[in-house]
């Protein structure tokens, strides 16, 4: 019996035997390795899984009897099934006082950084985007940075957006900065002192949304971010940029030609049921969610870093 391009070439009865096989190579693909097993229809009813859910509910009871200011909610799901196999939450004792008495289904976290992959999702979804175009493609606003950053551009004192690409932003490769929420040059204070040079005042911002900071807009955004340096030549070195989030959401929105929260609401959020996510401002009733203790960021906005 010989292989070629895949597909079985064998006597009729060999066929039969391998029939599991040869009905797998259909279309000239290569079948996969192993067994072709049916779809698990009910996995949550085999034995197997049933252990390894007490399992992990167990050590979940365990790891958590000592959180005294930390809710937790963990869920799993087959795509095969309606309900949840796995569903465990956990309700400190300690929370601020506008919080959820009761961590459950229903309870809202703040996710931070988790939504970065609904940026990413959105490119992929949105169809007019190709990952390895420059991002000045769907960002042209980009292209002014570089040429009124610094009075002398070159690939050390600014980002050469020209060879930032879609895909390096998706993977922390465009090697540009984090952010200007988290910019000393945003923040008050004489920084000479711990050994910094001086600031100059095209280098301050005044906004970025945390600490008291008013959170920047997306003008404020363009108008800012080209003054600060490149941190690596793209493709070089990871570095990880929030800011390369809120670059793809506005490329969304220019293949889109809709609001970034728009469109993850219509591709993203509304087809998976998420009814209560949200991009740009917290639930209007706070006890819908899990605030920690203090907690100075829940439902409060970072302006353009929101997305």
């Amino acid at each position: 019996m010989r292989f070629q391009n895949c597909c079985l070439r064998a006597p009729f009865g060999a066929l039969l035997v391998l029939s599991h096989i040869a009905f797998a190579a259909r279309d000239e693909l290569c079948p996969p390795l192993g067994p072709v097993l049916p779809v698990p229809t009910s996995p949550s009813r085999h034995d197997s899984v049933q252990t390894a859910i007490k399992a992990v509910t167990d050590q979940f009871q365990n790891l958590t009897s000592t959180f005294n200011t930390t809710g937790i909610s963990i869920a799993v799901q087959s795509i095969y099934e309606k309900n949840p196999m796995l569903e465990l939450h956990h309700t400190p004792p300690v929370s601020d006082n506008t919080s959820t008495a009761v961590v459950g289904p229903e309870t809202i976290y703040r996710i931070g950084s988790i939504s970065k992959l609904f940026a990413v999702l959105s490119v992929l979804t949105q169809g007019h985007i190709k990952l390895d175009d420059p991002i000045t493609k769907y960002a042209p606003e980009l292209l002014e940075l570089r040429r009124e950053a610094v009075p002398v551009a070159n690939n050390i004192t600014a980002v050469n957006w020209d060879q930032v690409t879609v895909r390096s932003l998706t993977t922390h490769m465009g090697g540009i900065g984090a952010d200007l929420a988290q910019d000393l040059a945003s923040f008050p204070g004489d920084f000479t002192q711990l050994g910094l040079p001086q600031l100059t005042n095209s280098s301050k911002t005044g906004c970025g949304g945390l600490f008291g900071l008013p959170p920047c807009t997306r003008a404020e955004f363009f108008r800012d971010f080209g003054k600060r340096n490149p941190v690596y030549a793209p493709w070089t070195n990871p570095v990880y940029s929030n800011v390369a989030s809120a670059i793809l959401a506005f490329a969304v929105e220019f293949a889109s030609n809709m609001s970034y929260d728009a469109y993850v609401q219509q591709a993203i959020l509304g087809p998976l049921k998420m009814t209560n996510t949200t991009i740009f401002h917290g639930p209007k009733d706070r006890s819908w969610g899990f605030i920690p203790e203090g907690d100075i960021y829940f439902g409060n906005s970072l302006g353009y870093e929101d997305m």
